[in-house]
This record gives structure tokens, C-alpha cells and sequence, in this order.
């Protein structure tokens, strides 16, 4: 990891880089190698990685909390000048919550470039290889100007021989610098590098033709890992103990390697055999393995939902659940693990014509994808999984792709667009005779209407509406997951009517339903629910303590946005118990949060609150004046003029309703 001004031509191969982004580059005093430039230690935590740049920022004294040194590290970025340009850097990232915690604040004049990550919210960049001169230029930094102009032609070879990737270049020409001359070392870096392809192929030439075929099989695979369950699926093996045998002795004849990790083994090919297996033919027909492997994969997430959402209904598969079996933390660290290679895998089933297999691996996914803020990859199989269904006119798969295209919409703020996705899909879902997707659809709608502005209430009439006939079809089917999401919806409308008392009676109905289901992710989120219904009721120390519930259920698994939103709830109960002081660092929380995963409406609302309260606690006018410019601005973004007026009040010194 590292944090420079972009001013260095070289990168590093895992970028595939070399076109400059913003002319000459030189090396930087800030450059911070989070590893200690070293990729085989292990990786750091993202609050590690925070204090390490703080200092390279300047900053002396860091505070001990987790907490208060997240916002000191997004304040510090968001404060940097606007007229010197900033790349930060990441390059060998265990998975994305090493990331996500440290990009920048939204609207930052800074450049992120993350390695080996596709996916992630960043800037895509997409660099092409070195030329012949900008190579040469960076041989000669290393070996000097003398030896490159007595052989060029050897010179431009090395250039070649690395494949245009700058560290390769760079680890060549460190290695030429003992050499009498370059044509000499050429030659043997030539011979070596074929020297192993020669070693792989010898290898693989006396396996057993059971191997073999494996083998080729899996060179075919455009996801770079894979576990016992992959391969018996792929190469058709009885058994996985048949299939845990067979990457045994290819570990054992150094053919793959494996790294344990929370979902078990998981196994790689070493760049040098993953170049040899992709040109390997197969006995096996292709499609027909590819088919057995997308089954395998589909099955492996539909259960992880399960574990993820208790009891919900999955109308992929005809409305019937999968039980719960697991903490839902295990969910997390596996899909962290695994999510690169499930998308590739769902990608390469268009590739291969699995159009009814891709469309239903993104309908899979999409629970998995939203939890873990995985906006670019969504996006990406969504329109992946639209294509696909309308290449098999499918309605079952275009309704579903509707259903992901409106919660991705959600986060955009997009919610009238939202509205007529959710729509589509319950007029699709009704032609199906599908209840269980019909029932999802209603109570989306009824969901999304709840964003919409509503001066004269008549969209949370129609949104009442709609999630009571919801509510009848969960019933009807006997799903309680269901029955309690409506009723947490309908204990929201009840609170923003200003029915107290009723909101409060439908969300404790919810959370029963919850505990029975041991759902703890819904029982947090209605347990912060219920701590805003009591705040309002004017019972601030009851809302702390159900708020303070919320978070430590919250603490249990990794849900960014409802952390977040429990972090606001929770600072307003405070606010209102007369603790402003740990309101304001809640509120701080919640910024830092809402603005790593991209959530402006949220966003929007803490940076309001924070900017109130630090004003209403007499903080300087210039710390607390950014907070409420960000707020009126994504408030006109997203086009929250209530949330803008709100602005207003507090900037012209008016007191402003706290909603």
C-alpha cells in the first residue's frame, strides 16, 4: 500500500501498466510501503494501514480509538490541497474490508488504483503494457546509460522478454547489473524461462490421464481458485474425497499450491503452470463439465443465502428455503474469499452459452453482492444476467434481474426508477402465477415508495397498500421471514405518520418473528428501528439502551450500512439523553462509514447531524462548515429538498427539526 503524488512513470505489473497518468514521474518522499516491502508478510489491518498514512500526512498524535482515527483519517484526506493531485495505491490485498475502510471520501481530488482487485469502488484504470522507449528509459535508471547504448538490440529484448510489465523489467534489469553484458544475460534469462515451461510440461506428461484431464479442465477456468468441491463437480468425480486426493498429489508434484482460508482449502495454479494448462487439450466436453460446475455453484450460494437470511424466500428455486445452519459471520469471510472467483465463474457461463445458469448465479449472488457494498461487480452481472435471460426469454430470470436492478438503483438515491423496476417485476411475477416473487416485488415497492418525497402522505398510503398484500401472501405461503419484513416496513410508515404506538407494535411483532428465525442482522436493524420509535416518544435512555443492543448485534457480523445507521440512531438517543460529545463522534462514525460504501442518502443525513450538533456545541465555524456543505450537496444530488432546507435552517442560524 502506498500513498504518493502521481509522479512516478513505473508501476507495478499487477496494474499491466505503464502509460503515464499525469506526466513524468519520480519517486515520492511519501511513498509508505504498508508491508514493509515485503508481499510475502501478512496483511495488515485497515487501521494499521490508517496510522501509517496519517504519519506519512504529518500527523503526530494518533488517537487511540478505532473510531475517532477513522474520522481523523478521512478528515486529514479530505483536507488535502486541491491543486496537488494524490494516487493511492494498493497492491496485494488480502480481500476487499482490507480496502474498503481506507479509500478516500467522496469528492476527494484523489486517484485510487487497487491491485489485483477488480470490483472495488475506485477509479478504473486500465494501463497498457511499456513501450520500447519507456522501457529502455527504465533500464537505463538501473544499469546506466554505457551497457544499454553497447547493446540495444539486447536491450530492447528485455523489454520484450517482460512482457512490457514495469517490476518484471525492473527485477531483469537489477539482475543485468552483475553481468559482464546484456546480451550474455539475455540469453540465459531466455533459456531459464523456457527451461520451466519445459519442467511443467515434463511434469504433467507423466500424470495419470485422470489427472491430465483435470488438468486441462481446469486451465479452461477463467476463476483463478478452486476448492475440492469445484473439481469433483468440474472433472466429474465421484466423490470429494476422490477430488481432495487428486489436488493432494498436484499440490505434492507442485502443481497447484493451496492456502487455507474460513471456507477450507482453496487452490491456485502458479503463474508458470496456469501459462502451460490453458493451451492443454481436453478429453471432456467442455460445456457439458462447465454445467455441473455452474449447478455446483449455484447450490453453494443459494445455501449461503440461507444462512445469510433465515427463512427467506428464494423464487429462483420455486419458493422453497434452504435452513439456517450457520453464523452468518462464516458467510461473510467465505463470499470475501470466494467472490472474484464466483463472478468469473458467472461471467464465463455467458461466455459459454449457460445463459439460464448465468442469469440465476446473479440471482444468487445479488444478496451476497449487496451485503457486502459490491456496487461494480453488481452492476456488471446484472447486465450479464439481463442479457442472459432475454436470450432464453425467460421471464422468471428478466423478473429477478428487475427485482437487482431496483435495490442497485436504491443506492444511487434513484428511487423513482427503482419504483418502475420493482413494478415491472411484480407485473412479470403475477404472469408467472409466482407468489413468492410477487410478494418480494409488493414489498419492495412498498419499500421504495418510502424514499420518495411525500409532502401530502399519499405515496405512504399506497406504500401501506402494497405491503398489506404482501403481508397476505407471505402468510398465505406460512413464510415468517416474510410476514416480518412487511411488518418492519409497516412499523417505519406507522413512525413517519407520527402512530407511535403502532410502529412500535408492529417492529416488537418483527423482532419475535427474528428471534424465532435467530435472524440476528434483521434483529439489529429492528432493534434500531425501535430505539428511533422511543427517541420520538420522548424516551431517550430507553432508546440508548435498545440502541446500544443494535450495535452490539451489529458488532457480530460485517454490515457496514446498518452499522452505520446504527451508529446515527444511536447518536440521536444520546443527543436527546443531553450527551452531545458522544453523539458528535457516533455522528463521525457514521460519516466515515456511509462515505466508504458509497450511501449518499446516509451519508447526507450524518454529515446534516454531525454539522448540527458540532454547531449547536459551539465548534469552530470551519469545522463544522464542510459536514453541512457535503449534506446540502448530496442532499440536491440525491433531491431530498427537505433534507436541503434543513441545511439551510442550520446555516442561517434557524433551529432545525432533528427527523
Amino acid at each position: 500500500m502506498a500513498i504518493q503524488p502521481p509522479q512516478r512513470k513505473y508501476w507495478s505489473e499487477h496494474m499491466r501498466c505503464g502509460r503515464q497518468l499525469s506526466g513524468p514521474f519520480t519517486t515520492s518522499e511519501r511513498a509508505s510501503r504498508g508491508s514493509g516491502g515485503n508481499w510475502r508478510q501478512s496483511p495488515r489491518a485497515h487501521h494499521d494501514g490508517q496510522r501509517e498514512l496519517l504519519r506519512k500526512l504529518g500527523v503526530a498524535e494518533l488517537p487511540p480509538d478505532e473510531g475517532a482515527l477513522s474520522s481523523l483519517y478521512y478528515d486529514k484526506l479530505a483536507a488535502l490541497p486541491d491543486g496537488r493531485p494524490v494516487i493511492i495505491a494498493f497492491d496485494h490485498i488480502a480481500n476487499r474490508r482490507t480496502v474498503t475502510s481506507l479509500l478516500p471520501p467522496t469528492g476527494c481530488p484523489i486517484v485510487t488504483i487497487i491491485a489485483s482487485r477488480p470490483g472495488l469502488t475506485a477509479v478504473d484504470v486500465n494501463l497498457q503494457p511499456l513501450t520500447n522507449e519507456a522501457g529502455l528509459a527504465l533500464i537505463r535508471e538501473v544499469v546506466g546509460d554505457g551497457k544499454v547504448n553497447r547493446d540495444l538490440a539486447s536491450a530492447i529484448e528485455m523489454v520484450q522478454l517482460s512482457g512490457g510489465l514495469p517490476r518484471t523489467l525492473s527485477i531483469l534489469a537489477r539482475r543485468a547489473l552483475d553481468e559482464p553484458d546484456l546480451e550474455t544475460y539475455v540469453r540465459n534469462a531466455k533459456d531459464a524461462a523456457s527451461s520451466e515451461l519445459e519442467i511443467v510440461r515434463y511434469i504433467v506428461q507423466h500424470l495419470p490421464q485422470a489427472a491430465r484431464s483435470a488438468l486441462g479442465l481446469l486451465g479452461r477456468l477463467t476463476a483463478t481458485g478452486f476448492d475440492s468441491t469445484m473439481v469433483a463437480a468440474l472433472c466429474d468425480l465421484p466423490s470429494q474425497a476422490d477430488a481432495a486426493e487428486l489436488l493432494a498429489e498436484l499440490v505434492d508434484r507442485h502443481l497447484l499450491v493451496r492456502a487455507t482460508g474460513p471456507a477450507g482449502n482453496r487452490y491456485q495454479f502458479p503463474e508458470v503452470v496456469h501459462r502451460y494448462v490453458v493451451t492443454m487439450p481436453t478429453d471432456h466436453s467442455w460445456r457439458e463439465a462447465f454445467e455441473r460446475l455452474a449447478t455446483t455453484a449455484l447450490a453453494t450460494i443459494e445455501h449461503a443465502v440461507a444462512l445469510l437470511m433465515p427463512g427467506a424466500l428464494r423464487p429462483s428455486i420455486d419458493g422453497i428455503s434452504l435452513p439456517p445452519a450457520a453464523p452468518v459471520t462464516v458467510v461473510g469471510e467465505w463470499f470475501d474469499e470466494w467472490q472474484e472467483d464466483l463472478v468469473a465463474i458467472t461471467e464465463q457461463a455467458y461466455e459459454v452459452g449457460s445463459f439460464a445458469q448465468c442469469w440465476r448465479l446473479v440471482a444468487g449472488l445479488t444478496p451476497l453482492l449487496d451485503t457486502r457494498i459490491a456496487v461494480t461487480d453488481w452492476q456488471r452481472l446484472v447486465r450479464l444476467g439481463l442479457a442472459a435471460a432475454e436470450r432464453t426469454n425467460d421471464d422468471v430470470g428478466k423478473a429477478l434481474m428487475l427485482l437487482a436492478q431496483g435495490e442497485l438503483l436504491r443506492y444511487a438515491a434513484r428511487y423513482d426508477v427503482a419504483l418502475e423496476k420493482f413494478a415491472e417485476a411484480v407485473v412479470l411475477f403475477r404472469r408467472l402465477h409466482n407468489n413468492a416473487g410477487v410478494a418480494l416485488a409488493l414489498h419492495s415497492c412498498g419499500d421504495m415508495r418510502l424514499g420518495l418525497r411525500d409532502d401530502a402522505g399519499e405515496q405512504r398510503e399506497i406504500a401501506r397498500a402494497e405491503l398489506l398484500q404482501s403481508q397476505a401472501l407471505f402468510e398465505e405461503m406460512h413464510n415468517d421471514r416474510g410476514v416480518a419484513d412487511v411488518l418492519s416496513s409497516l412499523g417505519e410508515i406507522s413512525g413517519l405518520n407520527g402512530r407511535l404506538d403502532d410502529a412500535l407494535d408492529h417492529l416488537r411483532a418483527a423482532l419475535d418473528r427474528y428471534v424465532e428465525l435467530n435472524d440476528i442482522r434483521r434483529q439489529a436493524t429492528t432493534l434500531r428501528l425501535i430505539s428511533a420509535v422511543q427517541r420520538r416518544r420522548d424516551q431517550p435512555d430507553l432508546a440508548v439502551q435498545v440502541a446500544k443492543e443494535s450495535v452490539a448485534l451489529h458488532n457480530r457480523f460485517d454490515d457496514q450500512p446498518e452499522k452505520g445507521r446504527a451508529f446515527l440512531t444511536l447518536g440521536l438517543a444520546h443527543e436527546e439523553a443531553g450527551e452531545r460529545g458522544v453523539a458528535i463522534e457516533l455522528y463521525r462514525r457514521a460519516v466515515h462509514i456511509f462515505r466508504t460504501v458509497v450511501d449518499l442518502r446516509w451519508e447526507a443525513q450524518s454529515c446534516f447531524h454531525l454539522a448540527r450538533a458540532m454547531k449547536e456545541a459551539q465548534y469552530p465555524r470551519d469545522e463544522w462548515l464542510p459536514f453541512l456543505d457535503r449534506a446540502s450537496f448530496l442532499c440536491e444530488k440525491i433531491g431530498d429538498a427537505a433534507g436541503a432546507a434543513a441545511a439551510e435552517q442550520v446555516r442561517a442560524d434557524s433551529p432545525a427539526d432533528v427527523p
